[in-house]
C-alpha cells in the first residue's frame, strides 16, 4: 500500500529564503574577514621590516632591542664548562633571514587571498572562465599557504617574545643598578600585530577552505 505523499517542509519558500539569507550573510562576513587579513598582512609586513633595525635605542623609559643571537659567555660540554671572552671572540647573528621570510610570506599570502576573492567573485557573477573545481582547489592551496605563513609568524613572534622577556628580567634583576631607569623592553616592530596576523591567517585558512565548498 502506497503511503500518501508527505508535505515538503524542507524546501518551502520561507525555508529557502532563510537559507539564502544565511548564505548571503556568511558570504559577506567571510569576505570581510579575508579583506581584513589582507590589510593586516600588509601592516604586519611593515612591522616585520621594522624588526630589521639592528640598533639598541632608548626612548624615554623604553629600550628597543634588535633581534639577534649572540655567543654565550660560557657553555658546558660533557660536564666541562668552557668560558670565552666575548669581548674578543664574541659573535652575534641577526635574525634577518627569519624576519624576511615572514615578511615575504605575509605579502604572498595577502596576494593569494586577493586572487582567490577575485576569482570567486567572478564565478559568482556568472563569468565562467573558472569553474567550481578550480576555485575549490584554490581554496585548498590557500589553506596550506596561510598555515605556513602562520607557522612562520609564530616562529618570529616567539623569538621576539623570548628576547624581550629576557631583557626585562635582566633589568628587573638590576633594580638600583639600572641607572637608565628602563621600565620596559620592546622590539622595534610590533610583535602584537604579528601575532594578530598569525591568528587571522588561521581563521582565513578555514574560511578559504570551507567557503570554497559553497561556491556555486
Amino acid at each position: 500500500q502506497r503511503l500518501p505523499p508527505q508535505p515538503d517542509t524542507v524546501h518551502t519558500p520561507s525555508t529557502k529564503a532563510a537559507m539564502n539569507k544565511f548564505h548571503f550573510v556568511f558570504l559577506v562576513a567571510t569576505r570581510l574577514v579575508c579583506l581584513g587579513y589582507v590589510a593586516l598582512a600588509v601592516l604586519g609586513f611593515l612591522e616585520a621590516r621594522e624588526l630589521l633595525n639592528g640598533a639598541y635605542e632608548l626612548r624615554g623609559k623604553t629600550l628597543y632591542i634588535p633581534l639577534e643571537i649572540c655567543q654565550p659567555s660560557q657553555f658546558t660540554v660533557d660536564g666541562t664548562t668552557i668560558t670565552t671572552d666575548t669581548n674578543d671572540v664574541g659573535r652575534c647573528q641577526t635574525l634577518d633571514y627569519l624576519v624576511n621570510a615572514c615578511a615575504i610570506s605575509l605579502l604572498f599570502s595577502a596576494a593569494a587571498v586577493l586572487i582567490y576573492l577575485v576569482v570567486d567573485g567572478l564565478l559568482r557573477m556568472g563569468m565562467r572562465s573558472f569553474n567550481r573545481s578550480s576555485v575549490a582547489g584554490m581554496g585548498l592551496f590557500l589553506l596550506f599557504i596561510l598555515i605556513q605563513t602562520a607557522v612562520c609568524i609564530y616562529a618570529l613572534w616567539s623569538q621576539a617574545r623570548f628576547w624581550t622577556d629576557y631583557f626585562n628580567d635582566v633589568y628587573d634583576a638590576l633594580e638600583s643598578e639600572n641607572s637608565y631607569g628602563i621600565d620596559n623592553v620592546r622590539t622595534h616592530g610590533s610583535s602584537f600585530i604579528l601575532m594578530l596576523a598569525g591568528i587571522l591567517a588561521i581563521v582565513v585558512a578555514g574560511v578559504g577552505f570551507f567557503g570554497s565548498l559553497t561556491t556555486p
